[in-house]
């Protein structure tokens, strides 16, 4: 404990001093009123997911500098209990605009995937947790029945630009799925979350009856779904296709596959997209953003696991960016002015759209994320501008400064700080008496006097860190002792279980 708490202390006067900037793969991030980004959770490399909630006002950016700074602010939610740590949970804007909620996420166990509290929401009123069981789970579609059952990697839909105050869950597998990974093999784990689309209504705190099962009885993991509210429809893109029940083996969603769901007749399409003539294909991926482009019917899909591309830094990025038209039922390639300027790979990244009013752009910015699989992590923010959609540019990217990082302190690590500071004075202390005792001993010897030390000036002396303002705080995640993540299953399992290397046959649903 001495030992441990002593490092985490050492650790913290250092981080304090250099100011470690915030670099998450698997936070999820979205938007509040408009201009405030609040994200939360994430993982670093191979290491423990985090609990840190940080927001980002963007009234407080300047988008007229080419190179903009972006000031995340710390946040201290007051909650019953401490947020759990998770990375990978899905987001989303709800209410209008009014809560930001964040659903599920892998937590800090190895080969668990279950949280107490899969449901978190931020408002003007401040932070929830909540656990509320869907009557309507079937739990014989699960390997370890749980109190909390509820799906990882699925995709979720605010319903409230139709008037609902619902959301819409559609696919992703059972959170027992990955509980079981350490005792059997993947191929024999992986279970659907069942029904396929599930609904949840945020404002009365309930569960609603399934409007439709799955596709011909395929359902889907890692994809987006994308609610365009001109046609009262969420389009389903990329990710996985497996059987919705009983075990099930995953195989890549050819991107031509475009599964539409109808909120007026709760109806199933399956549409079959084109593509230019020019490219052989649309890259099939997973773990990508889709977002809607206002006043348009285009879908942006930005980055993913591709797979000629995710396993190097040096990656092909023609299809980093791919709009998939909803009206015209295509997928065309945007006419980026400055492709030069492109991120090479992005994955497990945050894609936000926000207008801002200084300059009358419409932008989407894309957070954090890693820049190839299990490779490092995405320290610089992309802008995107898609104000004119006809003639989209990368802005100039921009990191956030290491002024801005911020403290993600769990209980169990204050402890630990606490303690291991106390102890790491007392001995400090104890040697400083040693050493002045000595150093009084001595003191009459002449020939003792050309190996004294030099006295500890005050310019050498470590300042204590000043105390963090409202746009500049500092960031702290000290690890507990190294645990064998699951992060390494989960990247080798939900990346290169595609071996893509082989590209297995995409599933045809269509029956």
């Amino acid at each position: 404990m001495f030992l441990y708490g002593t490092l985490n202390w050492l650790a913290l006067l250092w981080l304090l001093r250099t100011g470690q900037a915030h670099s998450y793969a698997g936070t999820s991030c979205s938007l509040l009123h408009g201009v405030k980004v609040y994200c939360y959770g994430g993982i670093s490399g191979r290491a423990t997911p985090n609990n840190a909630t940080i927001m980002l006002d963007l009234t407080t950016v300047d988008f007229r500098e080419p190179m903009p700074n972006f000031n995340w602010v710390a946040l201290q939610p007051q909650t019953t209990a401490p947020l759990q740590r998770v990375w990978s949970a899905q987001s989303t804007t709800i209410n209008n605009g009014a809560s930001v909620l964040f659903y599920g996420g892998l937590n800090a166990t190895k080969g668990i995937s279950y949280t107490s509290t899969p449901f978190v929401t931020v408002s003007d009123q401040g932070w929830q947790q909540s656990t509320v069981q869907n009557p309507n789970a079937n739990l014989s579609n699960s390997l370890n029945i749980s109190s909390s059952l509820y799906a990882i990697y699925p995709a979720i839909v605010d319903l409230s630009p139709v008037g609902k105050t619902q959301l819409l869950i559609f696919g992703g597998l059972t959170n027992d799925t990955y509980a079981q990974y350490e005792a059997t093999s993947r191929q024999s784990t992986e279970m659907a979350m069942n029904p396929a689309i599930q609904i949840f209504d945020y404002v009365a705190n309930t569960w609603a009856a399934a409007p439709a099962g799955s596709l011909n009885g395929y359902t889907r993991a890692f994809h987006t779904a994308t609610l365009m509210p001109s046609t009262n429809a969420v389009f389903i893109l990329g990710g996985n296709i497996l059987a919705a029940t009983g075990y099930t083996n995953q195989q890549l969603a050819p991107m031509s596959e475009v599964w539409v769901f109808n909120l007026t007749t709760s109806q199933w399409l399956n549409q079959t997209a084109t593509y230019p003539s020019s490219v052989p294909f649309i890259a099939t991926r997973r773990f990508h953003t889709a977002t809607a482009i206002p006043d348009t019917g285009y879908i942006m899909l930005i980055g993913g696991l591709i797979p000629f591309n995710f396993l190097s830094a040096d990656a092909d990025t023609s299809q980093l960016c791919v709009i998939y038209d909803s009206v015209e039922n295509e997928y065309v390639f945007p006419n980026i002015t400055n492709p030069e300027d492109a991120p090479t790979v992005l994955v497990y990244h945050s894609s936000i759209l926000f207008h801002d009013h200084a300059t009358q752009k419409s932008l989407i910015g894309i957070f954090f994320g890693a820049l190839k699989q299990n490779g490092p992590n995405q320290e610089t923010h992309y802008l995107l501008d898609v104000t004119d959609s006809n003639q989209i540019a990368w802005l100039a990217a921009s990191a956030p400064t290491p002024s801005s990082s911020v403290l993600d302190l769990s209980p169990p690590t204050i402890a630990g700080i606490v303690v291991g500071a106390g102890a790491g004075v007392g001995v400090l202390l104890l040697l400083l008496v040693i050493y002045l005792k000595r150093l009084g001993n001595a003191s009459d010897d002449p020939s003792d006097s050309l190996d004294k030390p030099m006295p500890i000036q005050d310019s050498d002396r470590v300042t204590e860190a000043s105390v963090a303002t409202e746009s500049t705080v500092r960031h702290l995640s000290i690890l507990s002792p190294s645990q064998p993540s699951m992060l390494s299953k989960h990247i080798t399992s939900s990346a290169t279980d595609l071996d893509i290397e082989k590209q297995e046959q995409p599933i045809n649903v269509n029956k």
